[in-house]
């Protein structure tokens, strides 16, 4: 019987790594993109339907992690969600500079 309890542990454990992982390759997935918005100092060709999309997913994502208590879903959510932000705030920022260039 113990060693059946032993795997289990050893496979949540397990389970629980490749979530953090997952959580965590997620949440940095925009830093290239950031990255780019910075060198390129522009965000015309991001899809703001994209970004908001994301975001609200990230979001209720997060509400869902904080009720079923998933630690390390709510920290990398946290992650994804600064950095969506700031990418959507690049966008509206740079989209909103560009048409006072144009006018």
């Amino acid at each position: 019987m113990m060693k059946v309890l032993d795997y289990l542990r050893i496979y949540f454990e397990h389970v629980d790594f490749l979530g953090f992982l997952a959580a965590t390759l997620s949440a940095i997935a925009l830093l290239p993109q950031i990255h780019q918005i910075w060198v390129t100092r522009s965000a015309k060709d991001i899809s703001f339907g994209m970004l908001a999309l994301l975001l609200s997913g990230s979001i209720v994502q997060m509400i869902y992690a904080v009720l079923t208590h998933q630690i390390p879903v709510i920290v990398t959510n946290c992650i994804s969600i600064t950095l969506r932000t700031l990418v959507l705030g690049c966008k509206l920022y740079m989209d909103w500079r560009a048409s006072q260039k144009s006018s």
